[in-house]
């Protein structure tokens, strides 16, 4: 009896533990995406977060998807993005 106990109980735990272990593995996912984005695409340091207005951080997310917008727009006239719009998507995003 207490060791089918025992048994249960480390099933259980062992099964929530996965569980979070997986939920943590998606989370720090979502934050390294996040971070890349503010890095790369908005053109914000750590330090630059802190201080940064939140009209200035809104009119580099309208510039980045203003830019991506052209692109996709240049691919659908061209049909081809390795000729066409492959250089721009090397391009810094910071206006």
């Amino acid at each position: 009896m207490w060791n089918c106990m025992g048994v249960m109980y480390l099933t259980i735990f062992s099964v929530y533990w996965l569980y979070s272990l997986g939920h943590a593995v998606r989370d720090i996912r979502a934050a390294a995406d996040i971070r890349h984005f503010t890095t790369h695409k908005l053109g914000l340091s750590e330090s630059q977060l802190k201080t940064v207005t939140w009209p200035e951080v809104a009119k580099r997310i309208v510039n980045v998807s203003t830019f991506i917008s052209l692109v996709m727009l240049l691919i659908a006239f061209t049909g081809s993005l390795r000729h066409s719009a492959a250089p721009l998507l090397a391009l810094p995003c910071v206006l």
